[in-house]
């Protein structure tokens, strides 16, 4: 008996070492801040990575989105970040329920630990019967996978895959989110676009 699982959603995830964590978090502590109520704060910068100070972390999410995007094979000449800002959440913080449109692949590197990221299940989307499931161990059944990312923690995943910051419990949470694009010629003949 064979079982294959079609049309997965995959997302990326790698530990970066070698950055400064502790300049990343004063820069992002002492940037403009706009408040954002429950969903917590974001920079009022939205190029951050385009500042000196984040030089190598730049090239490391380019080099590794790319890396991501080969592996599921897509085929692009180039990529670019199109927005990427800072994110603070105090205790009892989250973010709603979201995806990022106008944006091909979106991530998010994580400067400290903190409150989990949860990703929906796109299926849910579609309607039709539904039966009722055992949900432990089998992830085919998941409505949502939750990750706990510790510092210097790389996430990459599709941009409409919906997703929400659980509020965090013990601490803050910092880190840097980002949307990308591809740069250059890109899509299939009769629909391609220069960008």
């Amino acid at each position: 008996m064979n079982f294959i699982d079609l049309f997965p959603t995959t997302i990326f995830l790698k530990q970066l070492k070698f950055f400064n964590l502790s300049l990343f978090k004063d820069y992002i502590l002492n940037s403009e801040i706009d408040k954002g109520g429950n969903n917590g704060s974001m920079t009022l910068e939205f190029n951050i990575l385009n500042n000196s100070l984040f030089t190598n972390l730049k090239k490391d999410i380019l080099d590794n989105s790319k890396t991501y995007l080969k592996e599921l094979g897509h085929i692009f000449s180039d990529l670019q970040i199109s927005d990427s800002w800072g994110n603070l959440h105090n205790i009892n913080e989250g973010i709603h329920n979201h995806c990022h449109t106008n944006s091909y692949i979106s991530g998010c590197f994580y400067v400290t630990d903190g409150s989990p990221i949860e990703f929906q299940n796109p299926l849910l989307e579609i309607k039709g019967m539904k039966s009722e499931v055992n949900k432990s161990k089998n992830y085919r059944t998941w409505d949502s996978y939750t990750l706990d990312p510790q510092a210097g923690l790389l996430v990459i995943f599709p941009s409409w895959l919906n997703h929400r910051v659980l509020p965090s419990k013990q601490k803050e949470r910092i880190s840097i989110a980002f949307n990308i694009l591809p740069k250059g010629m890109f899509g299939p003949l009769a629909g391609r676009i220069n960008l």
